[in-house]
């Protein structure tokens, strides 16, 4: 019986691969819950330890948040950031 790789290995693997081949500093990947209600992190890849337990600790409502994720979320488009310190898109809930 062979071993199926686990959903998060998968994204990891995805992650890596479009930061490298993109050359992109670093990335999270976002997902919808079971219930289709929530955003949660599933890999993130360059984030410090602190950046990444943050990102796994917030659950993001995209009926209350307003943050980049959920704009992703509900657009179903990409979004690249050049310069976080300085695009006017970034809120609040960003920066947390």
């Amino acid at each position: 019986m062979t071993n199926q790789p686990k959903l998060d290995e998968i994204l990891s693997k995805i992650l890596d691969e479009v930061v490298d081949t993109i050359g992109f500093d670093r990335a999270i990947i976002r997902l919808f819950d079971e219930t289709k209600r929530y955003l949660i992190t599933k890999v993130v890849k360059n984030y410090s330890p602190e950046e990444a337990d943050r990102a796994f600790a917030v659950t993001l409502d995209p009926n209350r948040h307003d943050c980049l994720a959920v704009k992703v979320a509900k657009s179903g488009q990409y979004l690249a950031i050049e310069d976080a310190a300085n695009d006017p898109r970034i809120t609040e809930t960003d920066a947390c």
